[in-house]
């Protein structure tokens, strides 16, 4: 007689099913999110590896501070794994609201611009955290309560702060439900800046810690993200790391591999400039950031030039891109 038991496709294991990882990062400017998208654009990203673009919205969309933009991501990753927001990211969303629904007739009213707008809101989001971030009626254990009213009540602020009338998305509509199934891990990718005098060694401590804090991983560039994309270049010259102007030195030395450095584009890494000039060298970058000239710790990046970005980029792409 027949015994199943004994049937070989019984026998084998069951296949393991690969736990997809989603890498989520915020990045200070444009160009480096482009170069990113270019990386996902062009299916370099190792097998299970999934990059989620953090974006900087509505009033947010020009922060560059590192530490509000960790501050940002600490919202997102709340509301990511718990479906709570947090009162700073709520009354973001509904400011965002108006904002896109209002600018222009603000804008008519006060003959002012877009950005004079933004920060007038801004500082009105200052204002009503400081009014209901601590009200137990619509805030428990430092979560918003969905239902308790406080979306009418700051389309109501709005409306009587700006006069200006808007009708708001129902509240419900107001974050999208972005569970996901999978590992998460969470990066900040800005530049040093250490010629700033808004980049002191004290905040750019605090930046350090407040990643470790919250279990996020610094990408740093130091003097800038530049320095990365000029590692792409055969030939270029890296001069002294230490001088004075030697983020100056690195524009420079790009300008003359980089058509697109040269021209109003700058600040734009499109999928064509990538694919041009930088999807065939990252191995060759990665190298690159390897050379003693430069660092990779983040810690020492505070003072050195280099960045951990080859170290990032090399875990993560498949390593025919690589060189291997």
């Amino acid at each position: 007689m027949y015994d199943p038991s004994k049937s070989p496709m019984l026998s084998r294991p069951a296949p393991s099913r690969r736990t997809k990882s989603f890498y989520h990062i915020i990045y200070e400017g444009i160009t480096e999110r482009g170069y990113v998208s270019g990386i996902i654009g062009n299916k370099m990203l190792s097998q299970g590896i999934i990059i989620k673009h953090i974006f900087k919205d509505g009033i947010d969309k020009d922060v560059s501070d590192r530490k509000e933009m960790i501050h940002l991501v600490r919202d997102y990753e709340i509301y990511l794994t718990t479906g709570k927001n947090t009162p700073r990211r709520y009354i973001t969303a509904v400011l965002n609201q108006y904002l896109e629904g209002c600018n222009e007739e603000y804008r008519i009213r006060n003959e002012a611009s877009f950005n004079d707008f933004v920060d007038v809101l801004c500082d009105f989001r200052a204002e009503l955290l400081s009014r209901y971030s601590s009200d137990n009626k619509y805030v428990k254990d430092g979560f918003v309560i969905p239902s308790s009213g406080l979306f009418d009540k700051l389309a109501a602020d709005c409306v009587e702060r700006f006069g200006i009338g808007f009708t708001f998305s129902p509240e419900d509509k107001l974050f999208e439900n972005d569970h996901i199934d999978g590992s998460n891990s969470f990066y900040i990718m800005f530049d040093r800046d250490y010629h700033s005098e808004l980049r002191t060694h004290e905040m750019y401590r605090e930046c350090l810690d407040l990643c470790d804090e919250f279990g996020y991983k610094p990408l740093v560039s130091t003097p800038q993200f530049e320095l990365w994309m000029l590692m792409h270049m055969c030939g270029a010259d890296f001069g002294n790391p230490s001088f004075d102007r030697y983020k100056q030195h690195v524009l420079d030395q790009l300008q003359m591999f980089d058509y697109y450095s040269r021209t109003s584009r700058e600040k734009f890494m499109t999928r064509e400039r990538f694919n041009e000039y930088y999807k065939d060298n990252i191995g060759y970058a990665i190298e690159m950031s390897k050379n003693s000239l430069f660092t990779s710790d983040p810690v020492l990046l505070m003072d050195h030039a280099g960045t951990n970005l080859g170290q990032f980029f090399e875990s993560i792409i498949k390593p025919e891109f690589r060189g291997i």
